[in-house]
């Protein structure tokens, strides 16, 4: 998926992806501290990358099956960005 047909946008214009996951590694931030929608598009970003659910929960600090909500969340939302385009 092209990032600019993206149905999941960051929450703001704060830190990048790369510059969340830094910080997360770091133990600068917590998981908890970034919002639904920012996991979602992290996961869909990894998941983009080719990180299977194993690897990006390792990363966030999540459980995988947590990872496999969240993209399932990316396609609920690339659903009902097709319906509304309709």
């Amino acid at each position: 998926m092209n990032p600019t047909d993206n149905p999941v946008a960051p929450s703001d214009e704060g830190p990048t992806i790369e510059d969340l996951i830094l910080q997360l590694n770091a133990g600068t931030i917590s998981i908890k501290s970034i919002s639904r929608e920012d996991r979602i598009y992290l996961v869909e970003h990894l998941t983009s990358e080719g990180l299977s659910s194993a690897k990006i929960g390792k990363l966030l600090g999540l459980h995988e099956r947590s990872i496999r909500r969240l993209r399932d969340s990316v396609q609920e939302l690339a659903e009902l960005a097709k319906t509304s385009e309709e």
